[in-house]
């Protein structure tokens, strides 16, 4: 393998809960790397405990907070983009609804979930 190349692990709906994290965890820690920066040089300039920077890497999870901080610090909100996207809403539930936007989804007490 040539230095540099870093192969990404790509995050799939086949995946564990766990496995999930544990990709995430390597793709930030990939990133930091990337930026030439250790855990400690990105808790310190995140404003981050080390052990939140190292657990998010484990893939022991993190708070929406830190993985926010760590993203801003790496410059890579890109990650975030497709949650900030606005979502695509169904006209047929729009007319039914009779409402500009759809708050929240509500089944019938009788429908089961």
């Amino acid at each position: 393998m040539s230095k540099g190349w870093v192969m990404k692990k790509d995050i799939t709906y086949a995946m564990t809960n766990a496995e999930v994290l544990s990709a995430l965890g390597e793709n930030l820690r990939r990133m930091r790397i990337n930026a030439d920066l250790t855990q400690r040089e990105l808790s310190e300039k995140a404003d981050i405990s080390l052990a939140a920077i190292r657990n998010a890497e484990c893939g022991r999870g993190a708070t929406m907070l830190t993985l926010v901080k760590m993203l801003r610090h790496l410059r890579r909100f890109d990650c975030l983009e497709s949650l900030n996207s606005e979502s695509e809403i169904r006209a047929d539930l729009l007319f039914e609804r009779q409402t500009d936007t759809i708050q929240r989804v509500r089944k019938p007490k009788n429908e089961k979930r």
